[in-house]
């Protein structure tokens, strides 16, 4: 039997601390059975929480684990507790493998009778492996025989039907897509032998019932959609290899509706990589035909006004004007981004054409968000003035901030600060913050009026009753003892009362104790070992205070009333001890 290198250590590394622990309590338990080894291959089942063993195979490499592969939900290139456990199993009782020699070696060996008695017994044990006999043999008697879709469709069929939702609902599209990937290798076997349009068959036939079936399948962690990018792939391989204008037709209108049902459920990526291959592989005569696929499925949204609507019609559109980027006048392609929402794309080709009053009339059109890209465009093209006025003419009529934003950044560039302050100001009132404040001081500063802005500032604040921003201002300025006095005002503050404790330690101690001993108690109260432990932070805190004011004995009486409460809260002493009371 050969020799790996490898230990528990390795085996740890490889999946993890917890699933080592539980790998280990398989191996334990006796969980491993059947347990063989093919050339540097293990294959086992693994006994888990399923009614059914998974299946479990691990690759060795001269320096230990090269890779692996469990059946179960989590199982995916072999980080599961069932490879550990198969792991454990090979490092401990290695005699406990059965050495068989390579499969393709094994069947050779057989009689055609043999193989037909072995074929019937794994059809009766997975009947629905009895499809596969129907299908044409790869570089056999039938074939280049066309293979019959129905017979992949079942496949797929089963394998979504299967992928048992009512143990693993999460799982589920793992499960699923494993099988959808094995019945795709199915047609990797004709695409190495040449046979390219049985290959192309069995791929699109695979994405299409998956998209069929993908409504009713929850994909958490993108398992289906990983097969929908593998599987575009694959067929843009048989783009590159098929020239009958017949099967082309039918593998670019597969992606298409990928790209379809992505943009439709709004935009998971899952048909990115059918778009790219679309794109660069489509012929001129083949990509005016998928325009009216797209100009069908757009009527379909055209008329409609929600967001989601003008979301969809603004993605078909750009990808019409992709497929069609290198024959579109400049007039079709302007059309064609007004009839669809694509305020960039139009504004830089009216902009590129010299044509600035059309543009500035279309962005009138654009919502806040886009019209602030659009602004960028104008001053790129030299035209910032005109951008100017085009966002203070919408912040009369928006409430979006951001458009403040830009024009105090132009003026702020242009070194025009008494406007930059006004921006800043129409900002920062509507949510005034910290960093609000500090960015109208450095203007302030540069117009020579900071005090009495400050004055104004705060004054307006104080009206407005934001007693917790004044007093994040005041520790800003490190205005201590006016900070106190706005403190107890504050409604909600988080950890506001801690901030402005540590901030009065030195100069205020009897306030900043008061504000400590408040929160040792409310958490003391609120009980749980958490909370006792950042009483107990704080309480060091405390006796450093009594200390300062010199008030030793009260800190004694004071630390024995909390100890007191030893009886009803166990816990409180031990953290207590943990930092040195």
């Amino acid at each position: 039997m050969m020799q790996f290198r490898l230990t528990e250590a390795s085996i740890r590394n490889r999946v993890g601390e917890q699933s080592f622990k539980r790998g280990k309590r398989y191996f334990q338990q006796d969980a491993i059975m059947s347990p063989w080894m093919q050339g540097s291959v293990l294959k086992a089942k693994c006994w888990g929480s399923m009614p059914q063993p998974y299946h479990v195979w691990v690759q060795l490499g001269a320096n230990g684990i090269d890779s692996g592969e469990c059946s179960c939900p989590v199982g995916d290139s072999g980080y599961c507790k069932h490879v550990a456990a198969l792991l454990l199993m090979w490092l401990h009782k290695p005699d406990s493998f059965q050495e068989i020699e390579p499969l393709d070696k094994a069947l050779k060996r057989q009689e055609k009778d043999d193989l037909i008695v072995l074929i019937r017994q794994m059809i009766t044990r997975y009947p629905d492996l009895e499809e596969l006999i129907y299908l044409s043999t790869p570089g056999g008697a039938s074939a280049n025989a066309p293979i019959n879709p129905d017979l992949i469709r079942r496949q797929v069929q089963n394998a979504v039907k299967h992928g048992d939702y009512g143990h693993d609902y999460y799982g589920a599209a793992q499960t699923i897509a494993n099988e959808l990937q094995a019945i795709m290798q199915q047609g990797d076997v004709y695409r190495e032998l040449g046979d390219w349009l049985n290959t192309a068959v069995i791929y699109r036939t695979v994405l299409d019932e998956l998209r069929n079936q993908y409504n009713q399948i929850y994909d958490h962690d993108g398992d289906l959609g990983a097969v929908f990018g593998d599987g575009s792939e694959r067929l843009g391989m048989c783009l590159q290899a098929i020239e009958q204008p017949e099967p082309r037709l039918d593998i670019l209108r597969t992606l298409v509706n990928i790209v379809f049902d992505d943009i439709n459920i709004g935009g998971y990526g899952f048909g990115d990589e059918a778009y790219g291959i679309v794109l660069d592989q489509a012929t001129a005569v083949e990509k005016i035909e998928t325009v009216s696929w797209v100009e069908e499925e757009l009527r379909k949204f055209s008329d409609l006004d929600d967001f989601s609507s003008k979301w969809r019609t603004e993605a078909y559109g750009r990808f019409l004007i992709n497929l069609q980027m290198q024959s579109l006048s400049d007039e079709e392609y302007i059309a064609l981004c007004r009839r669809t929402g694509q305020f960039q794309a139009l504004i830089e080709r009216l902009l590129q054409l010299g044509r600035v009053q059309e543009a500035i009339a279309d962005s009138q059109a654009a919502s806040d968000y886009e019209l602030l890209t659009l602004a960028d465009l104008f001053v790129t093209h030299g035209h910032g003035k005109v951008a100017e006025e085009i966002i203070w003419e919408r912040t009369g009529t928006s409430k979006d901030t951001r458009l403040d934003g830009w024009l105090k950044k132009r003026a702020v560039e242009s070194g025009d600060w008494q406007k930059a302050m006004k921006y800043a100001e129409n900002q920062y009132w509507a949510r005034p913050t910290v960093e609000g404040y500090g960015e109208l001081k450095a203007m302030a500063e540069q117009l020579d009026n900071w005090p009495d802005s400050r004055k104004e500032i705060l004054t307006r604040l104080t009206q407005k009753e934001e007693y917790e921003l004044l007093t994040r201002i005041y520790l800003l300025e490190n205005d201590v003892e006016t900070a106190l006095e706005t403190l107890p005002k504050v409604r909600f503050g988080g950890n506001l009362a801690i901030e402005v404790a540590r901030a009065a330690e030195e100069t205020h101690p009897r306030q900043s104790l008061n504000i400590y001993q408040q929160k040792v108690e409310r958490l003391i109260t609120a009980r749980g070992r958490d909370n006792y432990a950042q009483a107990a932070e704080y309480l060091k805190r405390v006796q450093a205070l009594f200390i300062q004011l010199k008030e030793t004995e009260n800190w004694q009486d004071y630390i024995q009333g909390i100890r007191n409460q030893k009886p009803r809260l166990p816990a409180l002493p031990d953290e207590l001890k943990r930092v040195g009371l």
